[in-house]
């Protein structure tokens, strides 16, 4: 489906998890990514309105998503590119922020 039909929380996810991991080798590191980024999904709003409609909800019963929530805006982009960095790095951290970038080495 075209971004505009996805919840902007898991297009956010998704995004993050790209940057993060680009140039990563390591599928553990990736998967311990991946695995935080969901839990921080899981039980919101968009998540659900997206189970709805991927369950095949009546158009008419199907909720619409909710803006992009704060853990996602961009005010949080340095503070999460830390903590990924740090997560990465083998750190136990929370994920928050937009997106994280970093040049392959």
């Amino acid at each position: 489906p075209e971004l505009g039909a996805r919840s902007p929380d898991s297009t956010a996810a998704v995004k993050r998890l790209l940057d993060a991991t680009y140039c990563e080798a390591d599928d553990r590191r990736k998967l311990h990514l991946e695995t935080a980024l969901q839990r921080r999904l899981l039980g919101g709003w968009n998540q659900l309105a997206s189970a709805a409609r991927g369950l095949g909800a009546p158009p008419l019963l199907q909720p619409s998503f909710a803006a992009r929530s704060d853990e996602w805006l961009a005010e949080a982009d340095a503070e999460a590119e830390a903590e990924v960095r740090a997560m990465l790095d083998g750190g136990e951290v929370e994920v928050r922020g937009d997106e994280v970038s970093e040049a392959c080495a």
